[in-house]
């Protein structure tokens, strides 16, 4: 069983994503339908899924049913006649609200609107749905959340991301078309506090404004087409890339992305970045954001080979586990930062590349004196080190770069 650190220390938790997504797996058919384990359905609740196969439903993105509440105590009936009575009466009594209260329907509210009143193709239902597996396509449950709590939220809104304009949703309401749910009490760690709340702030970061992400680079844009594809699939939250392509100079470039990103914090990252682990960019701008004192942070870089990449500030590589270290002086390679929204800009005197990453970390200490760089070893991205239009102006970049670094500004 998965485990997950938390303030009382290492604790073993169910991870629903990862059930549901075996569940995807694992299923042959053409429509698939999630229930929850303590679902009890109607007894023409098949037509759900059924009508997903037929013309009146193939414009369906989304078919959800709703869900009341039995009382704990039917979670120990045994099987048999007494039982079936029982449940057949508590259906009987289906639209009795007081007695059986109603699931919520308006999944995620307010991120999504609750439905119903005013645009009937937005409805949302729950986390109890049916979906034909080619409107479904590659979405999964994202594994990253802990336990169980708002995975099933951020599923459904990945859905309607996907659809876009096109997502309608239908809600059956009807007893025999709906389902009970038996209010029990979720075993071991699966809703601690804790481990909701890092879920919900997970959640959150869905809505969030994107994070602008800055590839300068000299390449058209077919040719990192596989590096914008690997940022967006594991960022960690909506990003929007900026990759620039302009035959110009390194600092040209990255001033034409800083000067059109938006976001704050905003993240640079190399033409020859790549091996990008799950949840980089949401590690790197945690560090920023946990530290108010922090104006830049770096991945550890490793080259194509394994071994640890040049870090300038960080003479001393460390391995994953070390978490976070401030450099050590004012230098960091421009290779994978993340910074914060200001106007500071690269010197677009530096030809090709090279040594305009430490004028601008010379004059971004200069900037914020009070500030760190910080590296987070915990996270490990590939360094290439292409070196394009560097070695021919290495000479003349580091000759600009000592008489401009002795000469106030």
């Amino acid at each position: 069983m998965p485990t997950a650190e938390t303030p009382e220390g290492v604790v073993q938790v169910f991870n629903k994503s990862r059930a549901i997504n075996q569940g995807i797996k694992a299923a042959q058919g053409d429509v698939l339908s999630f229930l929850d384990c303590d679902a009890i359905v109607g007894d023409r609740w098949m037509e759900g899924p059924l009508r997903l196969l037929t013309d009146a439903g193939k414009d369906i993105t989304r078919l959800c049913y709703r869900v009341r509440y039995l009382p704990e105590d039917f979670a120990e009936l045994t099987p048999g006649p007494e039982a079936d009575n029982k449940v057949a009466g508590a259906f009987r009594g289906y639209e009795n609200g007081c007695q059986f209260p109603k699931g919520h329907e308006g999944y995620a509210s307010p991120e999504i609107p609750a439905t119903g009143c005013w645009d009937p193709n937005l409805t949302f239902g729950n986390s109890q749905f049916s979906i034909r597996r080619d409107v479904l396509g590659e979405t999964r449950c994202d594994e990253a959340f802990i336990g169980a709590g708002y995975e099933d939220l951020a599923f459904i809104a990945a859905i309607w991301f996907q659809a876009g304009a096109a997502y309608k949703g239908l809600l059956y309401t009807a007893p025999e078309s709906a389902m009970f749910h038996i209010r029990n009490k979720r075993l071991g760690s699966w809703d601690s506090d804790y481990l909701n709340h890092e879920n919900y702030k997970r959640y959150k970061a869905m809505f969030a404004p994107p994070i602008d992400v800055i590839i300068p680079t000299c390449k058209t844009r077919e040719e990192v087409l596989p590096l914008i594809a690997e940022i967006e699939k594991t960022a960690g939250r909506q990003v929007n890339v900026i990759a620039t392509c302009k035959q110009l100079s390194a600092s040209c470039n990255r001033n034409i992305g800083l000067d059109q990103a938006v976001s704050d914090p905003r993240i640079m990252i190399d033409d020859d970045i790549t091996g990008l682990p799950q949840d980089w960019l949401v590690a790197l701008t945690k560090v920023l954001e946990d530290n108010p004192e922090c104006v830049m942070v770096s991945p550890q870089l490793i080259k194509p080979d394994g071994d640890f990449a040049l870090m300038m500030g960080c003479p001393m590589p460390k391995a994953a586990g070390a978490g976070t270290r401030a450099a050590e002086g004012p230098h960091l390679l421009t290779a994978c930062i993340a910074i914060r929204k200001d106007d500071l800009r690269f010197d677009e005197n530096f030809v090709g590349s090279g040594w305009e990453d430490n004028d601008y970390c010379d004059r971004q200490a200069e900037r914020y004196p009070e500030g760190v760089r910080v590296i987070q070893h915990d996270i490990q991205v590939v360094h290439r080190n292409e070196m394009k239009n560097q070695p021919e102006n290495f000479v003349r970049n580091r000759e600009y770069y000592l008489k401009t670094r002795s000469t106030p500004r």
